[in-house]
């Protein structure tokens, strides 16, 4: 090295007699000398992908990864499913997911790749007579150079390596605007969701009097900044009090939240076969009532409008946006890989988990778009949780049910609360990440993070408290989608 320059690595011959002519390279040497360098991971190898042997670890991570996927897209797909058509939504939600999840797993070989080409770099920089290089050691060779550490390498930071600057600069501008456009997308969720079956008794015209469990009077249908002055301020509470939630989850990393992301993501499947199993036995009992209590044959009547089976081209191209967004997730790959202890897993994980989102969103968007049809008034609603507001298991609208109806109503409720608030978390640490990881890669404490994490929460909710249009922010989140 040049006078005044510094590796910031331990002098190798000061540690283990490097400059001892006649030393014999021996393995315990050779990883010796290797373990100097400031790599994280076991002794700083990692474990290589495809040859992992380390076992175990397959729910975990192929919950993060379905929590990834579904935050609240699950709730917004039936919306898109009825004004797109049933069989043409349901194709292109499967090339999707196909796209989605090869995307994910050649990701998971490149990190592979750039870990090794940091390897090399790192080695070539001790300047060691003694070592071997890089690729001419027995286990260095083939795919075993590409083992995957513990160190965590961002997308962004991949773009860098492999594609130069101006390009891992470009990614992680759009990285860091979809995950906050995401979030923005679950802080409208969770509020309107809160908003619609919780009203606050500081606002008493937001529902009927002494009747506050029967959910809220305000037309959640129209952007926020649209209904009357209580609502707003009911919907803005909660926002507020999603912001406090999201504060201190995101103060633990991605490993810390375990229990919160499995508890999550088994909530979450239950909630959604419980719609599925709940419209089937009501589509066998009698038709969708639209909210009108005479209807007593099906077809096209009051409060119910037909679904195209095929293809309705003019909402197409919206469903379009709004099925890449809700597949989307590869920006969560370097942390998910961070929770799978045996990589050799690792495609099977993240075609798992895409094939279990993409039958989900097939099956509720296919079953609740044909059942309530798309009445612009009494059809499906764009949240879809919101069409069990009135559930009573019965064709009469003006019946209030009985004990095990009414808990399912606020359990499918409270589903879009529980998803989101396991997503939100993930993406604001995928966001604080890329942040960090472009703008100050060596701040590496744990408060540091904490406070890239809450600056993009604060970004997100701002724009949650400000506009609440589910379809804008969908379409907006799906070109930033198709770009990524």
């Amino acid at each position: 090295m040049p006078n005044g320059m510094s590796t910031g690595y331990t002098r190798l011959d000061e540690v283990v007699g490097e400059g001892d002519a006649g030393t014999v390279i021996t393995p315990a040497l050779r990883r010796a000398r290797l373990e100097q360098l400031d790599r994280p991971g076991v002794h700083g190898e990692g474990v290589p992908l495809g040859k992992g042997k380390t076992g175990g670890g397959f729910f975990t991570p192929f919950a993060y990864t379905v929590n990834y996927v579904f935050g609240a897209g699950v709730l917004s797909i039936p919306y898109s499913v009825a004004h797109a058509g049933i069989i043409g939504s349901c194709l292109c939600m499967m090339v999707s997911a196909t796209i989605s999840a090869i995307g994910m797993i050649w990701s998971a070989e490149a990190l592979g790749r750039a870990e090794g080409i940091l390897r090399s770099q790192e080695e070539d920089e001790l300047q060691s007579p003694t070592l071997q290089s890089f690729g001419s050691r027995p286990e260095n060779r083939g795919d075993a150079a590409f083992r995957l550490s513990g160190r965590r390498i961002e997308i962004s930071e991949l773009c860098t390596i492999f594609l130069g600057k101006f390009w891992g600069a470009f990614y992680t501008v759009l990285a860091a605007l979809y995950c906050i456009i995401s979030m923005w997308f679950y802080g409208v969720i969770f509020s309107l969701s809160m908003t619609q079956t919780f009203p606050l008794p500081l606002f008493p015209s937001t529902y009927v009097e002494g009747k506050w469990y029967e959910g809220t009077l305000c037309d959640l249908t129209q952007d926020v900044s649209l209904v009357g002055p209580e609502c707003r301020e009911t919907y803005t509470l909660y926002c507020a009090l999603f912001l406090l939630i999201t504060m201190v989850v995101s103060c633990a990393d991605l490993a810390g939240q375990k229990m919160l992301q499995v508890g999550f993501t088994i909530f979450g499947l239950g909630s959604i076969l419980c719609m599925v199993v709940t419209i089937l036995v009501s589509w066998a009992l009698h038709p969708y009532e639209g909210h009108v209590s005479n209807v007593t044959v099906p077809g096209d009547l009051p409060g119910y409008q037909t679904v195209d089976l095929w293809l309705d081209p003019s909402g197409f191209s919206t469903a379009v946006m709004n099925f890449v967004f809700a597949f989307l997730c590869h920006q969560g790959v370097p942390g998910i890989l961070q929770m799978v202890q045996d990589k050799s897993k690792v495609p099977q994980i993240f075609s798992a988990a895409m094939f279990a989102a993409c039958i989900c969103y097939m099956t509720l968007g296919a079953v609740a778009a044909s059942y309530f049809g798309q009445d612009p008034h009494y059809g499906i609603q764009k949240l879809v949780t919101l069409n069990w507001r009135n559930y009573n298991g019965d064709e009469d609208p003006l019946d209030r049910g009985n004990a095990l109806t009414i808990f399912i109503s606020y359990m499918i409720r409270l589903y879009p609360v529980m998803s989101v608030t396991a997503a939100f978390a993930l993406y604001a640490d995928t966001a604080g990440s890329v942040i960090r990881a472009a703008l100050c890669p060596n701040l590496k404490s744990k408060w540091a993070k904490i406070f890239l994490r809450w600056v993009v929460i604060w970004l997100s909710l701002l724009g949650t408290a400000m506009k609440s249009d589910i379809t804008i922010i969908v379409n907006i989140g799906g070109l930033m989608g198709i770009i990524i």
